[in-house]
């Protein structure tokens, strides 16, 4: 089972052993292959200049502000072992610093260019194209069609409009439409049934 409970199929798994550029750290990890984890990351490019890194920082990723693949989704079993204790929180709404085995990564808000009035929100999610095509599929075979009125039904509509009364208790007083030609003339009960029959 998959993000969001969406089952995704996937016939290769390949043994990784990942390296750090940073210092000599390394791990061996078991990896699914699939087509593609999620559209590139972030959506638009960052301007970070007025962010003012620290210039000695070397980043996990050097090119975090231009939009790119995610190679690589890492569960939590190795999260804890590429985390470090050493994290640098900014004033100014800026993005926190983390320092990790693979080099120091930036999570977090950052300060927008939106000059208007209205604040800006990034959101960053995971797709999934199957669940998307899953759930076209399911809402074109929902969806509501409105097939045009007969006449007839414009016919009964408005003789109950023009029949319906209250009675003095508010219970509603409905004359039944009986099409002509349908029932004979008469007033035998016994004569209606055994038509109806």
């Amino acid at each position: 089972m998959g993000i969001n409970n969406t089952p995704t199929k996937t016939n290769y798994s390949v043994d990784v052993q990942l390296f750090s550029t940073s210092n000599d750290f390394s791990a061996n990890i078991s990896c699914l292959m699939l087509p593609q984890i999620t559209s590139n990351v972030p959506c638009n490019v960052i301007n970070y200049k007025s962010w003012n890194l620290p210039s000695n920082l070397k980043l996990s990723d050097p090119e975090f502000y231009k939009p790119g693949n995610i190679d690589m989704l890492m569960g939590i079993e190795l999260y804890f072992e590429i985390m470090k204790c050493d994290k640098r929180v900014r004033p100014g709404g800026f993005p926190v610093i983390f320092e990790t085995e693979l080099g120091w990564i930036l999570s977090g808000e950052y300060p927008s260019e939106n000059t208007s009035s209205s604040p800006e929100t990034t959101c960053l999610t995971l797709t999934n194209d199957q669940l998307q095509q899953q759930l076209k599929q399911f809402w074109e075979l929902e969806e509501l069609v409105v097939l045009p009125k007969a006449k007839e039904q414009d016919e009964c509509e408005q003789y109950y409009r023009n029949t319906t009364t209250r009675d003095f208790s508010g219970r509603l007083i409905v004359r039944l439409p009986l099409k002509p030609d349908r029932l004979p003339e008469t007033h035998s009960i016994k004569q209606v049934c055994d038509f109806k029959r």
